[in-house]
């Protein structure tokens, strides 16, 4: 009897143990789901609109590539937006500020944002604002646009997703097939 009894206990304390685990394990996953910013397929990316401190810009993508439709014309980097897209697409926080908006968006740099509009062939907008760095750490602040939650976003991921003027244009000086068209240097 007494044998049965210890294994009976064991059991239970097996299961109570488990259940916990269980339960802890489904708090983390969605926890690390909240950091979730944006979950979305870049190749459905047909407009890209930005609010920087040079001005607001507008593009399109068109058979020929990404082209110019608002705002200051210069020559792009088709380069510039795949990495936007794609940074973007599955962006995901490093941890989250506060699942509150503050009364004061200035001290995050949030009051007049850069302002990254992604928008899908189905007219879906995926919009971004970053703020200003997070003092004394390697991060920004950044919300979903309109959205409540203050996110931490690596400085990785900002860079990549900087689309200042200067961010925007083609550093490409030469573009040459081939070497066989280069006569002397």
């Amino acid at each position: 009897i007494g044998l049965v009894a210890a294994a009976l206990i064991a059991v239970a304390a097996y299961m109570g143990v488990s259940h916990n685990e269980k339960k802890n394990i489904e708090k983390q996953m969605a926890e690390e789901l909240k950091k979730v910013v944006f979950d979305f397929d870049p190749e459905d990316i047909v407009k890209m609109n930005v609010h920087n401190s040079t001005g607001d810009y507008k593009f399109d993508l068109t058979k020929d590539g990404w082209v110019i439709t608002e705002g200051n014309q210069f020559q792009l980097s088709p380069d510039k937006f795949v990495t936007i897209a794609t940074t973007m697409s599955t962006l995901t926080a490093s941890r989250i500020l506060s699942e509150e908006l503050p009364d004061d968006l200035a001290s995050f740099g949030l009051e007049d944002p850069m302002t990254v509009c992604l928008i899908t062939s189905d007219k879906k907008e995926h919009s971004i604002d970053i703020g200003s760095q997070v003092p004394g750490d390697d991060s920004f602040y950044a919300r979903v646009t309109g959205g409540d939650t203050i996110y931490i976003v690596s400085k990785s991921d900002i860079e990549k997703l900087s689309s200042e003027e200067k961010d925007l244009k083609d550093k490409l000086l030469f573009d040459l097939a081939s070497t066989d068209s280069i006569n002397y240097i």
